[in-house]
């Protein structure tokens, strides 16, 4: 990764930030087509769409823990509504290491660690 193309990702991070809570949409709708689009416009290289995803996803994931964290130090946390959409948020965890899982599904590692934190978050 050149400097030039470092810059305007951290650059592209705080204007799609701002846009973000400007109008009020998730971070993702933003970000992807800037991080996608933008770099090559400006001659400072490309990403790959999956650079793209992934750069997305880690942002997604550190919003959504610094939200839960924030809820919860506040005690903002609706402990029936989360006891009440718990089925569902286990229905669409990755499977258990000892059933027949598709190939392609997580690795043991990390179900385990999803079903650790899901455990810990939901046990209040």
């Amino acid at each position: 990764m050149t400097l030039a193309l470092a810059l305007l990702l951290f650059g592209l991070a705080f204007c799609g930030a701002f846009i973000s809570g400007l109008v009020g949409v998730g971070g993702a709708v933003v970000m992807i087509p800037l991080l996608y689009y933008v770099p090559p416009l400006l001659g400072a290289g490309q990403l790959p769409i999956q650079e793209v995803a992934g750069l997305s996803m880690t942002q997604v994931l550190a919003a959504a823990l610094m939200g839960a964290w924030s809820h919860g130090r506040h005690a903002l946390v609706h402990h029936r509504l989360a006891t009440a959409t718990r089925p569902a948020s286990r229905s669409a965890a990755p499977p258990r290491s000892g059933s027949r899982a598709r190939s392609g599904s997580w690795p043991a590692s990390w179900a385990r660690a999803a079903r650790s934190c899901s455990s810990r978050c939901w046990s209040g």
